[in-house]
């Protein structure tokens, strides 16, 4: 499409831009013409549930890597961890802060 130029109405241009943009092969409709309304039909939603599960699959999978790595063998750290870490930090920092202006009141 970069390739493309187009001369003429922007109008004409715009709605054909528009149609491109939005058109969609319908395999449903070419495949029926080789095996049949029925088989293009279910050979289609399988296709759509065999892609939708291997989808979740691999999602699940991820889950559960992230779990195991943060929970039985600890090699990330979770989130809540991170956050009482962060605050564990904040809270020596302010001590420390603390502590010097003591030291400093007593020197």
């Amino acid at each position: 499409m970069r390739a493309a130029r187009i001369e003429g109405s922007a109008e004409f241009a715009e709605a054909l831009g528009f149609v491109i943009r939005n058109l969609r092969w319908d395999a449903e409709e070419d495949l029926s013409k080789i095996v049949g309304d029925i088989a293009a039909r279910r050979m289609v939603s399988s296709t759509r549930e065999f892609a939708a599960w291997q989808k979740q699959a691999a999602r699940n999978f991820a889950e559960n890597l992230a779990e195991y790595f943060t929970e039985e063998q600890p090699l990330i750290a979770g989130r809540i961890a991170i956050a009482d870490f962060t605050a564990d930090i904040d809270r020596l920092r302010d001590d420390v802060a603390r502590l010097e202006k003591r030291l400093q009141r007593l020197a």
